[in-house]
């Protein structure tokens, strides 16, 4: 019933009008779901008459980045029969036309392109915020209609004068804003939907009149600059036929760039059925769709047809139309392969009665929750038809949480004659519904906005662990140790000395923080299943990559210990968190630490189709210290005095222990801490035999020399004086206080002599010193190292320290070979190549029987070695 109408000036195009502005008022109720929503317009309902003695129709409605409504339609220009123009309304949320988004001083204006029947039956919002229409138009006084794409600026400065009819074009679009999308230059063509891809291309649909009674499909893409795309099916249109009278009304785009187009094949025949076409984005109709011929033609009683379509976050489709001439309106969801999704009332297909004998949905929103909202008009209550709506349940039944059984109509005004063209999510989340209302002689614009709540289907991934200080509360970390719940990172309690050495990027693990937990934000209608597979790291901290296949580096165990590879939540407790531990799997393998991420992902088979295709993720690191370990390194739990070295794990030791009278030669590549420790091997394997743990239990203890590697480029502050003294403090011995370079090819000799004693030099073989104690009996000598760095580094076995080849320990001399005559004599200088392990005797002989030499031979310790001795030859 009206109870208002306004008169409103307007200038649509060049002709005045008076503007009607009709509100329809209903009694405030209770905001239920498929309630009028008061917060539009006051009552929920708009309606508009353009011309007051003409038909006025929106056929299609989009919500700006604003929330602000743009419509798309038609409206009578001069009041005579399908005289019509393109028009566009704008409207804020509210439903208001304020001064900010009136053309001109106009809540709508107009676009004239001839004096025939051109409508506008697409809107779209592209990138960059401007309007994307698309339609048809006569080119040549009715006796041919052509697609057109109009493309206009979101500015409300538009021009308004007679002489102009290009008002808001943007003139980077075909010149003039208008592309006029010819597929034959002798036949009628109707352009009835619009797309905008991931490119800005423009897609555009609709169908060809070849004949007096045939009809063609047609689909073509635009180019951003209002040029034909040809590397769409060549020259940028294509035209199909799949039987007789064939066309699309709706297309929808995929995220793979693939285009859905919906309509119907036989259209006005007895046999037509519902058609759902799919083209690759090089134009061509996708073989892997259907039956292998890109399309599917389904029957569900006489006279189907499809008017529109949108897709699912899980790629499904679904389209909506009617069934049997308008009886019914239906319902349909297809897989991504075009197949009828059975999961979906049974068998994939819904006719819904609706009460009268001429029904049919129009258009269609796949809420967040997975809910299909379908609107359409049914003439349930008499002869006028009234807009009608369904909302469907993901697996395809009425939901009865939406008007009390799923179904609602909406009359407009008694013996009134609602269409509904287009239906779109409104900005605060409900339905907006768009379409022509029959009022007496003529027909008027409407909008009318209907209360449909949809609970945002949500997964929450949580994690308590850390890897580096500055990260927040986020990342699963664990070590490869479950006995390991305190991992050492930056400096300890008591270390105060430079104490802003500290960085933001400091190791900061706790082994404890091995958990993650899962829950749903809304309730599934049935189950939610997610899959566990292991992915990459999120960010620039990527070491070792954790092996992408679960169980390799790691298993994923539930609450009760189980071994899982999935997280199951119910429509009874999707609410409940439930805990899950990363426990990294033993290869026997040192990688330092590992990085990754824990991924869970909807299983859409397995899963209701609310939840869509969705995933979450978390980072997770895993410090590698697999035990077991035979060969190579092995990693030390922990600092085994307590002292960080800023670095985990804190220190490597070498299993081939050496033996007495064994050298190493070692390269410490950019900056160690040096330790060696002497084990009592029954001790060893009493204790389990694991070198690392074994270490890790005597502590500082265990610790029988050690030594720091100082280069200038390590500690930037320039306090290697710190070092010292953080080594001091913590009880290491110290056995040299030399600055050594370790950079190129820098190299230091390490000999464990009988005696017990480890003896050094550095990279010119000249003799540092030697341990104070000794290491004797069948113990044995291990060689470890940790990273030290201002910075936390990961230490990485032989990309930190190398254990070179041991060096020539023949004597050198300097006489070459002499020639001495008889009864004369030479002196010559004697000493060895390297370091001797005990010490040598060189003696000296000749095949000459009057030779002699004297000294007849020199004994060379470690610690002369190097130093030229004079021999006499006679």
């Amino acid at each position: 019933m009206r109870v208002l109408k306004q008169i409103l000036r307007c200038v649509l195009v060049a002709t005045i009008c008076s503007t009607f502005l009709v509100l329809i008022a209903q009694s405030p109720v209770a905001a239920a779901d498929g309630d009028l929503d008061t917060s539009f317009s006051t009552d929920g309902w708009i309606v508009v008459d353009s011309h007051a003695s003409g038909e006025d129709g929106i056929h299609d409605v989009a919500i700006d980045s604003a929330g602000n409504i743009i419509t798309a339609g038609w409206w009578n220009n001069n009041g005579q029969p399908n005289k019509y123009s393109w028009q566009m309304l704008r409207y804020t949320a509210a439903g208001a036309c304020t001064n900010a988004l009136k053309f001109d001083g106009n809540c709508g204006t107009g676009q004239y392109f001839s004096s025939k029947t051109d409508v506008a039956t697409e809107i779209i919002i592209d990138a960059n915020g401007k309007y994307v229409h698309v339609g048809y138009a006569d080119a040549n006084a009715g006796t041919d209609y052509d697609c057109v794409v109009y493309r206009t600026q979101p500015t409300n400065n538009w021009k308004n004068t007679a002489s102009d009819f290009n008002d808001g074009k943007d003139t980077s679009f075909s010149g003039d804003g208008k592309f006029v999308a010819t597929f034959s230059s002798t036949k009628h063509e109707w352009c009835r939907a619009g797309a905008i891809d991931a490119n800005g291309k423009i897609v555009v649909a609709g169908y060809l009149k070849n004949t007096n009674s045939d009809y063609d499909a047609i689909i073509g893409r635009i180019n951003a600059d209002g040029t034909w795309d040809t590397s769409f099916s060549s020259d940028g249109k294509y035209q199909l036929s799949f039987d007789q009278d064939d066309l699309f009304q709706d297309i929808a785009i995929q995220t793979d760039g693939k285009i859905v187009a919906v309509g119907t094949s036989d259209w006005g025949h007895p046999e037509g059925d519902l058609l759902v076409a799919r083209f690759t984005t090089a134009g061509s109709l996708d073989t892997t769709f259907g039956g292998g011929d890109g399309w599917v033609r389904t029957d569900f009683s006489n006279q189907d047809r499809g008017f529109g379509v949108e897709i699912q976050t899980n790629g499904k489709i679904v389209v909506v139309g009617s069934c049997d001439n308008t009886s019914d309106g239906l319902v349909a969801r297809f897989t991504t392969a075009g197949a009828l999704d059975t999961t979906f009332s049974g068998d994939g297909k819904i006719c819904q009665d609706h009460g009268g004998d001429t029904e049919l949905f129009r258009d269609v929103v796949i809420q967040a929750d997975g809910k299909i909202f379908a609107a359409g008009n049914s003439n349930h209550s008499g002869n006028d038809k009234d807009v009608s709506v369904a909302r469907f349940t993901t697996s395809g039944t009425l939901d009865s949480t939406f008007s009390g059984n799923g179904l609602a109509t909406y009359d407009g005004g008694s013996n009134d004659d609602e269409k509904t063209y287009s239906v779109v999510q409104a900005s605060n989340g409900n339905m907006l519904l768009a379409g022509s209302v029959v009022q007496s002689s003529d027909a008027d614009n409407f909008l009318v906005q209907i209360v449909s709540s949809s609970t945002t289907p949500a997964i929450t991934m949580a994690a308590s662990g850390k890897f580096r200080q500055h990260e927040a509360n986020s990342v699963i970390a664990t070590h490869e140790d479950s006995g390991v719940t305190a991992v050492p990172g930056g400096y300890q309690a008591g270390d105060t000395t430079n104490s802003n050495h500290e960085h933001a990027d400091d190791f900061d693990v706790n082994g404890a923080d091995r958990t993650f937990t899962l829950v749903l934000g809304a309730q599934p209608p049935t189950n939610v299943v997610l899959d566990f597979t292991i992915g990459s790291w999120v960010g620039n901290d990527d070491h070792a990559a954790i092996s992408t296949t679960l169980g390799t580096d790691l298993v994923i165990k539930d609450a009760g210990g189980n071994t899982v590879t999935q997280a199951t939540f119910t429509n009874g407790n999707w609410n409940s968190t439930q805990t899950f531990s990363v426990v990294p799997v033993q290869d026997n393998v040192i990688e330092g630490y590992e990085n990754g991420s824990v991924v869970a992902t909807v299983n859409d088979a397995a899963s209701d189709d609310m939840y869509g295709i969705m995933s979450v993720q978390k980072n997770v690191v895993i410090w590698d210290d697999d035990h077991n370990v035979t060969n190579g390194w092995d990693h030390i739990n922990g600092a085994v005095d307590g002292l960080t070295l800023k670095g985990f794990p804190a220190e490597v030791v070498y299993l081939d222990y050496m033996q007495p009278g064994e050298q190493y030669v070692v390269d410490p590549k950019n900056g160690v801490g040096l330790r060696w420790y002497c084990i009592d091997p029954t001790a060893l394997a009493n204790h389990g035999g694991d070198v690392g743990n074994y270490i890790r239990s005597l502590g500082q203890a265990g610790v029988w020399a050690s030594q720091v590697w100082i280069g200038s480029q390590v500690d930037h502050d320039g306090n290697t004086t710190f070092w010292r003294h953080q080594f001091a403090n913590k009880n290491w011995i110290g056995l040299s206080n030399m600055d050594f370079g370790a950079s190129g090819g820098a190299e230091q000799r390490y000999v464990w002599g009988s005696d017990g004693k480890l003896r050094w030099s550095d990279d010119s073989e000249v003799p540092n010193g030697e341990t104070g104690t000794a290491c004797t009996g069948d113990d044995r000598l291990y060689f470890g190292f940790a990273a030290r760095h201002e910075v936390d580094k990961n230490v990485g076995d032989e990309d930190r320290v190398s254990i070179g080849a041991i060096g020539s320990n023949d004597p050198e001399h300097t006489q070459g070979t002499p020639t001495i005559p008889e009864g004369s004599s030479t002196t010559f200088d004697v000493k060895l190549g390297a370091p001797p392990v005990n010490s040598e005797t060189v003696s000296f002989s000749s095949p000459y029987a009057g030779a002699s030499f004297s000294p007849s031979s020199i004994t060379f310790t470690n610690d002369n070695y190097n130093t030229a001795q004079n021999v006499t030859l006679s």
